[in-house]
């Protein structure tokens, strides 16, 4: 992870001298209100955006993560996935409220409210225009899983990025990532 997050780091001349003391919906409060122009953020954060009250004209676009115009791809975090542990009592009572939310009626609604981009091969296009423009990627099937979703929720990371963001030298805390997910598999 050393040459993503040096481009990380590469990132951080441009953040706001105040950004330490700044939280999540801070940022998100700020860019509402016209105190940037641009934020690094997907389509979750429009609901917040909407909490000012403004008619704000928005867009998404893939970020560019090489040099190589032809590699461009969306992100996607699969966070809202529909899964029963094989160890689940009423399994099948959960397989079937799993295949009625996965029916057209309910699921299609579902992204068009909440901005999501569907997963079926009958899905409808998005039609948000905040949105529009990534639909491309998808439908093609340029896009990649947030490498930050690979990482165990209970190893420390967000902490660790946050520390090279703000200053600490990346080298010796990814060192300590790897050794937090080595203790991880060897209790596994």
């Amino acid at each position: 992870m050393l040459e993503p997050v040096k481009k990380m780091v590469e990132l951080t001349k441009y953040i706001n001298a105040d950004a330490a003391s700044r939280g999540y919906g801070d940022g998100n409060t700020a860019f509402a209100n016209g105190a940037a122009a641009m934020i690094f953020q997907g389509p979750w954060a429009f609901g917040e955006f909407d909490k000012v009250g403004k008619d704000l004209d928005l867009g998404t676009f893939p970020l560019p993560a090489t040099n190589d115009p032809a590699d461009l791809k969306v992100r996607v975090n699969i966070d809202l996935s529909l899964w029963i542990p094989e160890v689940a009592d009423g399994r099948e009572g959960a397989r079937a409220f799993l295949q009625h939310l996965m029916q057209p009626k309910i699921q299609d609604p579902y992204n068009a409210q909440f901005l999501g981009f569907g997963t079926t091969k009958t899905a409808p296009p998005a039609t948000d225009r905040r949105i529009v423009g990534m639909q491309p990627f998808y439908d093609s099937g340029r896009f990649y899983m947030g490498p930050s979703q690979f990482i165990p929720n209970n190893l420390p990371a967000p902490n660790y990025f946050q520390s090279i963001v703000f200053g600490e030298a990346p080298e010796p805390l990814l060192a300590q990532l790897d050794r937090d997910w080595s203790r991880l598999a060897f209790r596994s």
